[in-house]
């Protein structure tokens, strides 16, 4: 069942990447790390989350990536 879910968001991922979405980008990111520290990978999740935090520019982008990425370090157990 992991690996499905693995799947989808992968693949949500790419679909967001290719609209230009950041915000679908960095939600989707959020729920992989989510899953992949589940699964004792996530600081290859936090790298990915990180890289598209990067791309925000604009301030409201920023404040919304601040938030998800906190909730995101929250709940992972080696932050």
């Amino acid at each position: 069942m992991g690996d499905e879910i693995e799947n989808l968001l992968i693949k949500s991922l790419e679909t967001a990447r290719r609209q230009q979405a950041l915000s679908l980008q960095l939600r989707t990111a959020c729920d992989l790390v989510r899953l992949r520290q589940g699964q004792g990978r996530g600081d290859q999740a936090l790298t990915l989350l990180q890289s598209i935090y990067d791309k925000f520019e604009a301030d409201d982008h920023m404040k919304t990536a601040r938030a998800l990425g906190i909730t995101c370090r929250q709940a992972s157990p080696t932050r």
